[in-house]
């Protein structure tokens, strides 16, 4: 983990190098190196510690099917099934929300601790879901109000 601050981003900018190039000089994504100079723009001292996230090895990973067989209809089978009544399943939509649940389903050690893991599970993809489409329902209401 270390800080780099803005004023080498926009230094290295002012040569005339492009994000990409400075990324790769600095060691970090080329978006970074871009929200960096635009936050320095604004304020000259900003800078950020880059590298504070953990790496999504160190996280632990939860065989739940190991523990009960009915994990397998669950997230294959009833999971995709009832993700498709709130987006077609061939949409970008539908994979983000089942590629969340599955992670969720993987690497949450909570779940394992619940007294009903399925019924936990479920709670957890219910309030996702609200959350991720309550926002387009009041948009389509507002909607249907101005029309």
């Amino acid at each position: 983990m270390r800080t780099i601050k803005a004023s080498e981003v926009k230094k290295l900018k002012l040569q005339g190098l492009s994000f990409a190039e400075i990324g790769k000089i600095l060691g970090i994504h080329k978006g970074t190196a871009y929200r960096l100079y635009k936050k320095g723009l604004v304020d000259p001292n900003y800078s950020e510690r880059i590298g504070n996230k953990p790496r999504r090895n160190q996280r632990t990973f939860c065989p739940i099917w190991q523990k009960d067989e009915k994990w397998a209809k669950v997230l294959y089978v009833c999971l995709p099934r009832f993700l498709s009544r709130f987006s077609p399943p061939n949409s970008d939509e539908f994979q983000s929300l089942y590629d969340y649940c599955l992670d969720f389903a993987y690497t949450s050690p909570q779940i394992l601790r619940a007294r009903n893991p399925i019924a936990y599970f479920w709670g957890c993809v219910r309030k996702r879901i609200c959350g991720v489409f309550v926002s387009e329902i009041k948009r389509k209401e507002v909607e249907r109000n101005v029309d």
